[in-house]
């Protein structure tokens, strides 16, 4: 018996696409704007601005801390829809021995109300802060180094000013060319004070003289304070006669 192949060989071709899908949805990755600040101390606050992208429909948080001459600690937080927060960190207001501090401040421990939405730290997790350590010591001076004066006006009044640092007291002593001396002392938070020196009322040999006033001897309730000008010379003029 003869068996005729009636089949045809058929060949089944199987075509595979690929399909590349892009994951848009990240859960809260959060991280700072800027990873390199600079800030003045005289600023007194300092700002670092942080953000989040991806799901923003909850509360979320992030724990942040520094590293440097100052260690400090603190949580920023996320409200719903909202995909910026703000670290605030108050600055010293004392005066430094360098010129520029550095502080580095790292995001760490994130943390949300859904447990789905926990954030995660993104690239952008350390920022390094410059700061410019602009607050000086007190500074004890007087403002003008010669004034004029009428012996009849019996009382000789000598501004003082202070600079630089201001929540302190400081003070000092002072001197004149005629014998006389004291301490004036300006409180904290205040800029000036003033020397009162009370002048001899009897006639005197010369129309006119020249008193010299000295500062010396700064001391503070914190900080030693400086002289700047420290010499003022009293021009008199002698208008009481025999």
């Amino acid at each position: 018996m003869e068996w005729i192949a009636s089949d045809v060989d058929k060949t089944i071709e199987i075509i595979y696409t690929l399909v590349k899908v892009q994951n848009d949805l990240i859960s809260n990755q959060v991280g700072f704007k800027e990873t390199k600040i600079e800030a003045k101390q005289t600023d007194q606050v300092l700002s670092i601005d942080i953000e989040r992208i991806g799901t923003v429909e909850t509360v979320s948080w992030c724990k942040w801390k520094t590293e440097g001459a100052t260690e400090l600690s603190g949580m920023a937080t996320f409200q719903p829809n909202q995909s910026e927060s703000v670290i605030v960190i108050n600055l010293s207001q004392k005066p430094q021995e360098e010129p520029i501090t550095v502080m580095k401040i790292e995001l760490c421990d994130p943390g949300a109300a859904s447990p789905e939405c926990r954030p995660v730290i993104g690239s952008s997790n350390v920022a390094i802060v410059k700061i410019k350590n602009d607050v000086h010591k007190p500074k004890i001076e007087f403002p003008v180094s010669q004034i004029d004066f009428v012996q009849s006006q019996a009382t000789v009044n000598i501004h003082l000013a202070r600079l630089g640092y201001r929540a302190c007291e400081v003070a000092c002593s002072w001197a004149t060319s005629r014998g006389q001396s004291g301490k004036i002392v300006i409180p904290e938070g205040e800029d000036e004070g003033m020397i009162a020196i009370a002048y001899d009322q009897e006639p005197q040999s010369q129309p006119m003289e020249v008193m010299e006033v000295t500062l010396e001897d700064p001391q503070s309730t914190l900080i030693k304070p400086e002289l700047g000008t420290h010499k003022c010379f009293v021009k008199v003029t002698n208008d009481i006669s025999e």
